[in-house]
């Protein structure tokens, strides 16, 4: 099964079986090594690394072994799952940090970096110079999931830290990516609710970060995490009813019936989307925020004299298919 199978996590229950069932069987450890070096499925692969580095962790030449291929093995992820066994696995061993500094600062491949990152931020926080090293990362790291994990890292182990919440403001502001912009968005919103001057932070993201993901996420937190502050509805309002991206529009009429869905004028609201948000599909995993609104009023509102009507009118003549056959479908399942 583990040469032959097509389905790859058939190929890697039974690596794991064979490394678990069958450990004390000569040539097993033998079996598992020569999967690393040679099996053309990199699942395979990482399992088998696994495996050796937890079942024979004290075998000489093992951490040796898990060091060779972070460098060695095609695959990020392969090289990923050595990193992680030997930062949990030979953690008090002599060398091991600096090992994983190393490959933070020199490593040219982002997943490695970034789980290096990620263990040593966790595995040895109180070290001196761990916060440093992981602001060095959000700050230089060419690659946006790498920053992201270094922000993601300061932002909840080093949360009371002096100037921390001014790092991620930066990253907020001027993080070119949108990957890290979002992240730091979120761990502001869920750490320092309570500071001044955040929740107009994140009114200011929802109006002008160009990419739709972080105003996205700025609406999310808002919705969330300042509910009954006044005025936050009319600011969701806006987005269903301005922002150029369907998502944010979408994600806006979520929150809406999330947690406004009993205020007055909202089934209106949500009429109106039905009926007139200018979404057209490109691909098939885009969410039309029509169909947002629709199902809202199908739920909350089902014996409004107006939801039959406009679930008949949006099944016959919305402009996207998939809305339409949504909702040929749920008048089907009303008539039954």
């Amino acid at each position: 099964w583990v040469e032959s199978n097509e389905d790859s996590d058939v190929r890697c229950e039974a690596v794991r079986q064979i490394a678990t069932g069958w450990k004390h069987q000569p040539g097993i450890l033998e079996l598992l090594k020569q999967w690393v070096e040679s099996n053309e499925n990199w699942q395979v692969r990482g399992e088998a690394v696994k495996q050796i580095a937890t079942g024979w962790k004290h075998e000489s030449g093992i951490l040796e072994l898990l060091k060779q291929w972070v460098v060695s093995d095609q695959d990020s992820d392969v090289r990923q799952e050595a990193v992680r066994q030997i930062a949990t696995g030979w953690k008090h061993e002599s060398g091991i940090l600096e090992l994983l500094k190393q490959w933070v600062k020199s490593n040219e491949n982002w997943q490695v970096r970034r789980e290096a990152v990620k263990q040593i931020a966790t595995g040895w926080k109180h070290e001196s110079g761990i916060l440093e090293l992981l602001k060095q990362r959000v700050e230089s790291d060419q690659d946006s999931d790498v920053r992201c994990e270094a922000v993601k890292q300061i932002a909840t182990g080093w949360k009371n830290q002096p100037g921390i919440l001014e790092l991620l403001k930066q990253r907020v502001e001027s993080d070119e990516n949108w990957q890290v912009r979002g992240e730091a968005v979120r761990q502001i919103a869920t750490g320092w609710k309570h500071e001044s001057g955040i929740l107009e932070l994140l009114k200011q993201r929802v109006e002008s970060d160009q990419d739709s993901d972080v105003r996205c996420e700025a609406v999310k937190q808002i919705a969330t995490g300042w509910k009954n502050q006044p005025g936050i509805l009319e600011l969701l309002k806006q987005r269903v009813e301005s922002d150029e991206n369907w998502q944010v529009r979408g994600e806006a009429v979520r929150q809406i019936v999330t947690g406004w869905k009993n205020q007055p004028g909202i089934l209106e609201l949500f009429n109106h989307v039905a009926l007139n948000d200018p979404f057209q599909r490109e691909h098939e995993f885009q969410t039309n925020p029509r169909q947002i609104a629709l199902e809202a009023i199908v739920k909350q509102y089902p014996d409004h004299p107006q939801t039959l009507p406009l679930l008949q009118d949006r099944a016959e003549n919305d402009p996207d298919e998939k809305l339409r056959k949504w909702a040929k479908e749920k008048l089907r399942q009303l008539e039954n």
